[in-house]
């Protein structure tokens, strides 16, 4: 195999790559664009924020309560060491 088969050979193969690389990143990007339209709900009873450690830092959640006359949401966030450091609303 002499070098200008070489290069025809390389050229070939990157073609063949660029092409690739364009149809995956249209398909990915379709692929992103196409999981939600707008005025999609996302529901859940709990929103939590971890940290690396999977400790939580920030609680989002709804509840229900007699004393309080119903159910409520309420945003609570946590220190270091894992104890609460306010409640809104208290």
């Amino acid at each position: 195999m002499d070098i200008e088969q070489r290069i025809a050979h390389l050229e070939r193969s990157n073609r063949h790559l660029r092409i690739g690389l364009v149809i995956l990143t249209i398909a990915i990007t379709f692929g992103i664009v196409g999981q939600g339209t707008p005025g999609d709900v996302i529901k859940a009873k709990e929103f939590q924020v971890v940290n690396d450690d999977g400790q939580v830092l920030v609680r989002l959640a709804g509840l229900w309560s007699e004393r309080k006359g119903g159910e409520f949401g309420f945003v609570r966030t946590y220190r270091e060491d894992g104890k609460p450091t306010g409640t809104v609303p208290q």
